[in-house]
């Protein structure tokens, strides 16, 4: 998954890109979640479901894998329930329990779009070869930064970064 660059094209016309705003601190204890490649391992006991951190892994996790439209509820320790909308849907098998390694690679390139260490929410531009997120450039956001690959599903998670030839360029 990279970030898009140049200016607005045929494809920014037809609507062919998605815009979200990152936030998520870090993906840490992803990969160690036992079941996580299914939505039936995020427990409310003992996983992610326990701590605000860990909801906030969920609630990027959900965006990512599972299309617009679609939700998951889960509960957390103390019952409180909590939804979590889909949005990306890089990875729709996760939804019931058959995430093979191209789903995760998807989820996984997503959610390490999505780290920003500073917690401050920045809008992004994304663009994948998956036909649900599309292929454009936009001239609001004329900067590639970077590109994310790996799978941070296994137990020894591979997360990669390439910096985009205007990872240093400020867009103000």
């Amino acid at each position: 998954m990279a970030a898009g660059d140049g200016t607005a094209d045929l494809a920014e016309a037809q609507g062919a890109y998605s815009t979200d705003e990152n936030g998520l601190s870090s993906i840490n204890g992803l990969s160690s979640v036992n079941g996580l490649s299914s939505i039936n391992g995020l427990s409310s006991v003992n996983g992610l479901m326990t701590s605000f951190d860990g909801r906030l892994n969920v609630k990027y996790l959900v965006k990512c894998a599972l299309p617009a439209g679609h939700q998951l509820k889960k509960q957390d320790q103390f019952g409180v329930w909590n939804t979590f909308d889909g949005a990306m849907g890089m990875g729709t098998g996760w939804e019931n329990g058959a995430c093979d390694k191209n789903c995760q690679e998807g989820i996984s390139a997503c959610m390490m779009a999505h780290v920003n260490t500073a917690g401050v929410h920045i809008p992004l531009w994304m663009v994948s070869p998956a036909a649900n997120v599309g292929w454009g450039t936009s001239g609001s956001y004329p900067n590639r930064e970077g590109t994310y690959f790996g799978n941070i599903f296994p137990s020894n998670p591979k997360a990669y970064y390439c910096n985009g030839p205007n990872y240093a360029t400020s867009a103000a």
